[in-house]
């Protein structure tokens, strides 16, 4: 079984072995590979928006990729760059996508109901900036979150009612908006636009991606809910925690999840540090609830990497996330990404952050010799072939649920004992 070259790509840049960039395997591959590289060299592509702009007036908006410019390259680019000695040309499509937060305070925004003031103000610099940008919105992210819940409660109509509120911003009255942004009025039909959302909805329900990430947040879950057993049975050990971790990942589930690993190494490195485990390491009362609503939030993160593949006919897209949830979006800015190598032929994908050779580093450390044994390519390979059925995964998440409770309920007696000694 031959190595894909996009893999050969991803590995020479993570340890910046560039020169071998020039013996790669089979360069003929190559020609379906693009990628994305964040720099600061003045030679990059702009984005025709202004990073810096947005996130000084919004620090909650954060930029999948770390920026500030991007090299952006691909056989369309190379050839362009050929023929004119070092100029190209690149579409570049972007849009901003949010989490259910964000979602409920346009929609609260839009009809006039009561959102406290520093929301209210975060939502009209919203509206400032796809305005000045020429911004579109991606409602991906919050309706993979929350269809679930509209399916399992059919008088839930918060999706449809957040779609028609996206839909209604941009008939908003521009001339009345800067009179009073606090009382916005829109140019529409609202009928019409209903009629709209209701059938954008149930394109929506009906897709067979949404049930997809619905068993990936699940699938998190469960890495979450592993992390924060082992890690409450013996926090001072967090390499050995880790070894475990990986264990049950591969072991168990069968997958290596590079995103979720990551983020478990961070948090086990500084687990006071990373706010966004906040509910494990100060053993929260609502634990297991904190867990999954941090378990969309890393689905989150994982759909912004999907919808960076994106392509049509040779162009990049460069998505951007808003959250008013500083956690949240600390961890966002914590883990941009550095570079992204994607195979279009293929369909497969790397990213990398800035701490992505600390982690492969970390992760060969901690492998136990069971794991070792299992990680030749073809096993690899026949692991992202690989999932586990859904109810296998909430058998082992219903099990996770009582373990946890009762070692989080033993840790939390255990300190109150210390301090009434």
């Amino acid at each position: 079984m031959e190595r894909p070259v996009v893999d050969e790509i991803y590995e020479i840049l993570v340890n910046g072995d560039l020169e071998r960039l020039e013996n790669i395997s089979r360069p003929q591959d190559a020609v379906y590979i693009r990628t994305v590289i964040s720099t600061e060299s003045s030679n990059a592509a702009g984005l025709h928006i202004n990073l810096e702009d947005i996130t000084n007036k919004a620090p909650w908006i954060t930029p999948l990729f770390i920026g500030p410019k991007v090299f952006l390259n691909s056989a369309s680019t190379a050839l362009q760059s050929h023929l004119t000695g070092g100029q190209s040309s690149v579409p570049i499509d972007w849009s901003f996508s949010f989490d259910s937060n964000v979602g409920e305070r346009v929609r609260a925004y839009v009809n006039h109901e009561n959102i406290n003031k520093k929301d209210q103000d975060r939502i009209i610099t919203l509206i400032k900036l796809k305005k000045e940008y020429s911004l579109q919105t991606d409602l991906v992210p919050f309706l993979f979150e929350n269809l679930r819940l509209s399916r399992e409660d059919n008088k839930n109509l918060r999706p449809l009612n957040t779609i028609l509120a996206f839909k209604k911003l941009d008939h908003i009255d521009w001339e009345s908006f800067e009179k009073d942004p606090y009382k916005p009025k829109f140019m529409c039909n609202e009928q019409e636009l209903l009629k709209e959302s209701e059938e954008d909805y149930e394109s929506f329900v009906t897709n067979e991606e949404v049930k997809n990430r619905e068993y990936k947040a699940v699938f998190t879950q469960i890495i979450l809910f592993e992390l924060a057993i082992l890690w409450l049975k013996n926090p001072a050990k967090p390499d050995e925690v880790f070894r475990k971790l990986i264990d049950f990942c591969v072991l168990q589930l069968g997958k290596l999840p590079k995103y979720e690993l990551l983020v478990a190494l961070q948090f086990l490195e500084k687990p006071k540090r990373v706010r966004f485990f906040g509910p494990v390491a100060d053993v929260a009362k609502n634990i297991e609830t904190a867990l999954k609503g941090m378990a969309w939030d890393i689905s989150h993160m994982r759909t912004l990497e999907t919808m960076s593949t994106i392509t049509a006919l040779g162009s990049f897209f460069l998505p951007f996330f808003v959250s008013f949830d500083d956690k949240f979006s600390e961890i966002l800015k914590l883990n941009q990404i550095n570079f992204l190598v994607i195979d279009d032929r293929l369909k497969r994908m790397h990213s990398a952050s800035i701490h992505e050779l600390h982690f492969q580093i970390k992760l060969n450390e901690c492998m136990s010799e069971e794991v070792l044994s299992k990680s030749s390519h073809k096993e690899s390979e026949m692991r992202k072939q690989y999932t586990l059925p859904i109810n296998d995964l909430q058998h082992i998440l219903k099990h996770q649920e009582v373990t946890l409770k009762a070692i989080a309920d033993e840790v939390r007696a255990s300190k109150k004992a210390k301090r009434n000694a």
